[in-house]
């Protein structure tokens, strides 16, 4: 319910970069930048600063993004509300720059009309950064009813309930400039002498495992672990420090100054839909009708 220039801006200020938010919409740089600029134009109001490192608020666009933000939300429930008043259930999935929808979506794709027909989908953007990311899981099921993540996690198994889509093997990215970036696969010996950042201990079982595998038989590679969940400050840490850092194979391509390579190990992550432990009944029959396919 918002001009659709929001929408670009709210992925520009949580990726962090015009050209992070332009590879997540499949556009160029400029035409980001020109809708932001178009946005500010019609504003009257800077709402960015620019420089060579990416993007950051200015005093009018820290009030600005969270107010807009607040009523995104409104008119998202506003619209669901007018799409439940015609009897079709609504599902509404999140997806974000590091937890896209897409896989879901391609799965919903092999169902019939017909049984697609049934639900009213709705995309509810959101933010990985970490505060953000924490109220959204708390509130699961209230502004979103799932989002499709890596979840490897013994606590999300817990609190959630998991529905796998497949799993991806576990890559390393780095920076283009890295002395290994032109490699096909990287082994052990490569990654002697480097720093290789993983999620913080205790949230990946199959990432603790790497972790322990490298203190006993690859002391030569320092590990740094990252202050809990990937967010894209992470990968732009990477970048600038030149380290090393565990990726999925889904998140490649996900920073544009990273390359992701394989690696000749045997570590592979789940990856699947993130729901609610009680879902609504609508979502429940969504689950249901994606049981043929999954």
């Amino acid at each position: 319910m918002l001009h659709p220039q929001w929408d670009i801006f709210f992925q520009v200020v949580e990726s962090g970069s015009f050209s992070r938010a332009a590879a997540a919409r499949s556009c160029s740089a400029v035409a980001v930048m020109n809708q932001v600029n178009a946005l500010e134009e019609r504003l009257g109001v800077t709402l960015l600063t620019r420089s060579t490192r990416g993007v950051r608020l200015t005093a009018a666009g820290e009030a600005l993004y969270a107010e807009a933000r607040r009523l995104a939300r409104a008119g998202a429930e506003a619209v669901e509300r007018a799409k439940m008043a015609t009897g079709a259930p609504a599902v509404r999935i999140g997806t974000s720059f590091l937890r896209p929808c897409r896989p879901l979506l391609e799965r919903l794709d092999t169902l019939p009309a017909s049984v697609r027909g049934r639900f009213q989908i709705s995309i509810v953007p959101f933010s990985d950064s970490p505060g953000d990311f924490a109220r959204l899981q708390q509130r699961l099921g209230e502004e979103v009813d799932c989002f499709v993540s890596p979840c490897d996690s013994a606590a999300w198994r817990e609190a959630f309930s998991l529905f796998p889509l497949g799993s991806s093997r576990c890559c390393v990215a780095l920076p283009a400039r890295h002395r290994l970036a032109a490699k096909v696969l990287l082994t052990w010996a490569d990654l002697e002498g480097e720093t290789l950042l993983l999620v913080a201990r205790g949230i990946s079982p199959t990432l603790d495992r790497l972790r322990a595998d490298i203190a006993r038989d690859h002391p030569g590679v320092r590990v740094l672990d990252a202050p809990g969940y990937y967010d894209m400050e992470v990968f732009n840490k990477c970048g600038q420090a030149g380290y090393l850092m565990e990726c999925p194979e889904i998140w490649k391509g996900v920073h544009p100054s990273l390359v992701t390579v394989p690696v000749a190990w045997d570590y592979a992550l789940p990856f699947g839909i993130v729901s609610a432990k009680k879902p609504s009944p609508a979502f429940r029959q969504f689950l249901e009708a994606l049981g043929a396919v999954l």
